[in-house]
């Protein structure tokens, strides 16, 4: 029986092919930002830090992270405020479990209806290519993109309009969620006991710069998603 075959580069994607799905995907982010972000991040920094007994608490920061993906939630704040509120080991559960509940709802949905509209303005062969430079590069993507604001919930939504292997991405975004979770809770747990926002404020601040800063120098280096490799 011959051995399996790596995968290969993938194949360019259209420069069309990108802007269509990549507006559809900030437009699905971005509009409850646009519509409601004002309003509902006052409310879900109220409820966290007003929401008692303890398990209630972690109860609304777990509901609230795992609805970033269709709702306009500052997940930086929340998950920091997590670590303040709940101490380093809860904060840390719970905001890793909150947010991977919420890359297993927008992978659904990616998979589902946001595939069957993508297909619709794009075509299957577009999406075929799509699906190969994902295979190859998605690892990185997922992992990079999780503490950046938008591209956080745009990469999973890909990941499911891509059909990344579900096990695959059930692994990696739990490994990458935990790490930022780690972070985040880190910083929330030192301001508590510190008596300083400080720590809580660089950490909802920071690590998102940094890998975005990260993300564009790997960016330089290596073939964009319309280059040949």
């Amino acid at each position: 029986m011959p051995a399996a075959q790596p995968d290969r580069a993938p194949a360019p994607v259209g420069s069309r092919t990108w802007l269509t799905i990549g507006a559809g995907l900030l437009l699905f982010v971005l509009v409850p930002f646009a519509l409601l972000g004002t309003w509902f991040e006052s409310v879900a920094t109220e409820t966290v830090y007003t929401s008692s007994p303890q398990w209630l608490l972690a109860a609304a920061i777990l509901a609230l992270l795992a609805l970033d993906i269709v709702l306009p939630v500052p997940s930086s704040v929340v998950s920091t405020a997590a670590g303040a509120a709940l101490g380093f080991w809860p904060g840390l559960v719970a905001s890793t479990l909150g947010m991977t509940a919420c890359c297993q709802i927008g992978y659904a949905i990616g998979r589902t209806s946001g595939r069957a509209v993508a297909a619709r303005f794009v075509g299957e062969p577009a999406l075929a290519d799509v699906e190969r430079w994902v295979r190859v590069r998605g690892d990185w993507m997922l992992c990079v993109m999780r503490p950046v604001p938008v591209l956080a919930e745009a990469s999973v939504l890909l990941a499911g309009i891509a059909r990344l292997d579900g096990g695959r991405f059930a692994a990696l975004t739990f490994l990458a969620n935990l790490g930022v979770s780690a972070a985040y809770a880190l910083a929330g747990a030192t301001a508590s006991s510190t008596g300083s926002m400080l720590p809580a404020i660089a950490g909802a601040i920071v690590l998102p710069a940094l890998v975005m800063g990260a993300a564009s120098l790997a960016r330089g280096r290596s073939p964009g998603p319309c280059e040949p490799t």
